[in-house]
C-alpha cells in the first residue's frame, strides 16, 4: 500500500499544496465507516443465522412469522435473543422475547 509517508518522500514539495491531503483523509474516513457498516451487517447476518439454527435444532421448522420478526431485529436485539433461544421449549415462548420493534 502506498502511504502518505511514501508520497511525502517521493514528492517533498507537494505538502505545500493547500488541501492536498484533505480529500485523502476524507476518503479514508469514508472507507473506514463503510468497513464498520459492512462488518456490522455481516455480524447481524451471522447472528441471525446462528439463532435460527439453534431454534430449528431445538423446536423444528422456523415459522414464517418468527423468521420475519428475527430478520427485523438489530444486532443488539439478536444478541439478547441467544439465551432465550437456548431456553425456550415452544415457538410461543420464544415469540415473547422478540423485541417490540420487531413485532
Amino acid at each position: 500500500m502506498y502511504t502518505r509517508e511514501d508520497f511525502l518522500r517521493d514528492y517533498p514539495d507537494a505538502p505545500t499544496e493547500p488541501g492536498l491531503f484533505a480529500w485523502l483523509e476524507e476518503l479514508a474516513q469514508k472507507k473506514h465507516q463503510q468497513g464498520i457498516e459492512q462488518g456490522t451487517e455481516q455480524g447481524k447476518q451471522a447472528m441471525h443465522h446462528t439463532i435460527a439454527e439453534i431454534l430449528q435444532h431445538r423446536l423444528g421448522a422456523l415459522p414464517t412469522e418468527i423468521a420475519e420478526r428475527l430478520q427485523a431485529c438489530t444486532l443488539d436485539q439478536l444478541n439478547a435473543l441467544v439465551n432465550p433461544a437456548l431456553d425456550v421449549t415452544t415457538w410461543e415462548e420464544f415469540a415473547v422475547y422478540l423485541p417490540a420493534e420487531a413485532r
